[in-house]
């Protein structure tokens, strides 16, 4: 939290959970989204007026061109066979193994882990291999940027599990980092010392600084938040940002991840595109 360092603490702690809870309600838990409590804005406004000023567009430093670069996947028929079944009946087979989903609400995040390729079992330490294309895509996307830095952006902890078995031991950003740590990653990562590096949009928060040492951010799927998604890209496309900014998506056809997007693009609410997505498969 920004203020914390203006106000030392003073304004609205040192810790981000207990001001979370203070002012914001859990919304949705699968996509982590929360909600202000009634008149909570109002005094978060209040007070950020007194260590905050405006700036007009027109006194914003110009920050150098973005592009959105989606590559767009489809999965095997068999895991498309599957993923319709986990859609539909709450349940599916992989690897010999039947994975169930107690809601419609669990289910569509089983749907997320199977457009990543995997299935999560009995819980986060127990994942079921789905397919690999999302992997492929990333590691063909690194050798063709040859040592160009690249930020890694992932939604599960498999996502990264899976991101060091192909890549190695890529640092990350949060998640199992200490605070410490994390700060001695933004340095070398600014400094030009990591040519990669994950993150998980929650914890690229404002604040972090990550402009000087690359221009490249790849998404293995799209954010549920457009909130988070902004938030991270905000990361690199900031005012010292010199180079032209390419952020590249992969997305798996028909699955979630169209969406996510959608949701994030703000075309539609969460029902609406749930529901449109299963009319689509």
């Amino acid at each position: 939290m920004p203020a914390a360092i203006i106000t030392d603490g003073a304004l609205w702690g040192r810790a981000f959970i207990p001001w979370q809870k203070q002012y914001f309600r859990l919304h949705n838990p699968v996509t982590n989204e929360w909600a202000p409590l009634p008149g909570a804005e109002a005094k978060i406004t209040a007070s950020f007026g007194t260590v905050a000023m405006a700036v007009a567009d027109a006194d914003m430093p110009d920050l150098p061109p973005l592009n959105v670069v989606e590559t767009h996947v489809a999965l095997p028929a068999e895991v498309m066979a599957r993923y319709r079944e986990m859609a539909r009946e709450l349940f599916t087979t992989a690897e010999g193994r039947t994975i169930e989903a107690a809601s419609p609400l669990i289910a569509t995040g089983k749907l997320a882990q199977m457009a990543n390729g995997f299935l999560y079992d009995a819980g986060n330490e127990d994942a079921v291999f789905v397919h690999d294309l999302k992997i492929e895509w990333l590691r063909e996307l690194v050798e063709s940027l040859d040592g160009e830095p690249l930020l890694i952006a992932y939604e599960f902890i498999e996502d990264l599990r899976t991101i060091r078995r192909a890549l190695g031991e890529v640092p990350v950003l949060g998640g199992p980092t200490s605070a410490a740590e994390s700060s001695r990653l933004v340095a070398a990562w600014n400094a030009g010392s990591l040519s990669l590096r994950a993150l998980h949009p929650a914890a690229a928060g404002h604040g972090i600084n990550l402009q000087y040492g690359g221009s490249r951010m790849a998404w293995l799927s799209p954010s549920w938040s457009a909130e988070l998604t902004q938030q991270a890209i905000a990361r690199i496309y900031r005012p010292g940002q010199t180079q032209h900014v390419t952020i590249h998506v992969c997305i798996a056809t028909r699955t979630v991840d169209e969406m996510k997007r959608n949701r994030v693009l703000g075309k539609m609410s969460a029902q609406e595109a749930f529901q449109k997505h299963l009319e689509q498969i």
